[in-house]
């Protein structure tokens, strides 16, 4: 998508579905913050939000950055291939060990 200079319709769905996995993401997101402070839900998913509006801020600057010094192509590249490097920095995710046994353990 990063080479295309024109319109083509495949990019409608692409964009689509593009908007409803990070729609989704998103309320998966918010739902885990909701479940990782128990005791008080609303902290969490507070957090969570505040974070994730921070992060669009923060990358919408970063992307603008990178697109005047740079090109268009360059920072969709650059962008495209983070999720990628995420990839292998996420942890595997236990389900046997909770946060809440987790504590316990250093206390």
């Amino acid at each position: 998508m990063a080479f295309i200079q024109h319109f083509t319709w495949w990019l409608v769905p692409a964009v689509a579905l593009g908007g409803a996995g990070y729609v989704t993401l998103s309320g998966v997101l918010l739902v885990w913050g909701a479940s990782a402070s128990e005791n008080s839900p609303a902290t969490g998913v507070s957090a969570l939000f505040f974070m994730l509006a921070a992060g669009q801020v923060i990358g919408s600057m970063i992307f603008g950055q990178i697109y005047a010094l740079t090109s268009g192509e360059t920072a969709l590249l650059i962008f495209a291939a983070l999720p990628l490097l995420l990839v292998f920095a996420i942890q595997k995710f236990d389900p046997k060990v909770s946060s809440k046994n987790v504590v316990d353990k250093h206390y």
